[in-house]
């Protein structure tokens, strides 16, 4: 009997002096994830408490502006004026911060944090060092995973779907024009008339809604071009210029936007965002693709418009 008790506390021993040497002194918390997002929008969606509002987990509780609290763990958001974002775990015994560390990629991006704990004193310190950074590491993916699926859906990070896809009407009819008044629906469908008419007359087919780009020159002077997406390649006429597009080109698309000028110029700047955040470049200007016909449809409200970005 003293011989098999004896076997069972020597048995114990080895175990417990196997895990003291099995458990690292101190613990890593590794969180590592690829979203479809721009590095640019991983920022802003990290480093803006208002956003982050939007995408922590339900049972998240809010503690203040920056700092949440979550299944007994305590998550502070840090960033500075360069989206630098320092994120801060409190939970018992562990109190550890990690920068949140973005690594673009051709499509995409990964975002990191790397926590590493106080080191352990003592056998017991090891154990409880184990069991909650377990929890921590619970929660933070947790936290993760729903930062991820915002950022992978652009129409929550600029407020409509946006994609890259490729280019299909090349063969362009344009006119450009200068006003000293933001450009009106009169103004630009007697440029769209004119280049019907010339279309119509060289026997071309109009293959897609007339595409619109406004640009302010200075405080009196706007420039606006329109143009028609036509099946032949026209020679110049006058103030009409014939245009090539890289068939088969990246372009950024986004999904129908519905309203006037406005809303329209809003989502002009969010897909200036979409392209900065991806490192595109441009080989041409962005435009409106009118698809409903303003001149027909009177109430703005009502206006449909697609958005589009020759990028490399």
């Amino acid at each position: 009997m003293k011989q098999t008790f004896a076997v069972i506390i020597l048995v114990v021993f080895a175990a417990c002096l196997g895990v003291y040497f099995w458990l690292p002194t101190q613990q890593i918390i590794p969180i590592t994830m690829q979203t479809k997002a721009g590095k640019g929008a991983l920022q802003r969606c990290i480093a803006n408490n208002d956003i982050i509002k939007t995408w922590m987990p339900i049972k998240a509780k809010s503690i203040s502006n920056n700092q949440y609290e979550i299944d007994g763990c305590t998550i502070t958001f840090t960033s500075d004026i360069l989206l630098n974002t320092d994120v801060r775990v409190q939970y018992k015994n562990i109190d550890t911060s990690s920068l949140f560390r973005i690594d673009a990629y051709d499509n995409g991006a990964t975002a990191s944090l790397y926590f590493i704990t106080k080191p352990a004193k003592n056998f017991v310190e090891k154990c409880t060092n184990f069991f909650t950074a377990r929890h921590v590491k619970k929660v933070l993916n947790s936290i993760m995973s729903n930062y991820v699926d915002y950022v992978n859906n652009s129409k929550k990070v600029y407020g409509v779907q946006m994609q890259k896809v490729l280019l299909k009407d090349s063969l362009l009819i344009a006119t450009k024009n200068t006003v000293t008044h933001y450009p009106t629906v009169q103004d630009i469908y007697v440029s769209i008339g004119i280049l019907k008419n010339y279309a119509t007359t060289n026997k071309a087919i109009q293959t897609n809604a007339p595409m619109l780009n406004i640009y302010k020159l200075d405080t009196a002077h706007w420039e606006y071009m329109v143009a028609l997406p036509i099946n032949l390649f026209l020679p110049n006429y006058e103030n009409i210029k014939a245009k090539r597009m890289l068939a088969g080109g990246n372009i950024i698309e986004t999904d129908s936007i519905v309203g006037g000028f406005n809303t329209v110029e809003k989502y002009l700047q969010e897909i200036e965002n979409y392209k900065s955040d991806f490192n595109y470049m441009s080989p041409a200007i962005p435009f409106q693709l009118l698809v409903t016909d303003r001149m027909l449809e009177k109430d703005s409200t009502k206006w449909i418009t697609k958005l589009y970005y020759p990028v490399f």
